[in-house]
């Protein structure tokens, strides 16, 4: 097979590609801008003791697009924090010794989130 049968066989494979992306953004850019606009949107964002299933929360937020904040606190998660985790976030066990635990917070969590449109996101 030549260079020039290969790049005629690439060049429209590659021009797919890049269509189906640029829908996929164009798809994506619209609902980002939908739920964005909804007043009725909370971002929710949490700090962990780690990644696996058994990690708890040590810093929980909430806050309606607009801005305003719903729920700010650090919490107790009942156990030690792990120094990888404090690596990445920065909270350590001195901090949250007199935090609430989830349990205590989570009422007001229920409330703040009660009926609304939650997007939450993770960041690698």
């Amino acid at each position: 097979m030549t260079e020039d049968m290969v790049r005629a066989a690439l060049v429209p494979a590659l021009r797919r590609v890049k269509e189906t992306r640029r829908q996929e953004v164009a798809s994506l850019t619209g609902w980002a801008r939908t739920v964005l606009a909804d007043p009725d949107t909370v971002v929710l964002d949490t700090e962990t003791t780690g990644l696996d299933r058994e990690a708890r929360i040590v810093d929980l937020g909430d806050q309606k697009v607009s801005g305003t904040v719903l729920v700010d606190t650090l919490l107790n998660p009942g156990e030690p924090i792990p120094l990888d985790a404090t690596d990445v976030h920065g909270i350590t066990d001195d901090q949250v010794r007199d935090a609430p635990s989830f349990g205590d917070v989570l009422p007001q969590l229920t409330a703040t989130l009660a009926g609304k449109r939650i997007l939450i996101h993770n960041r690698d």
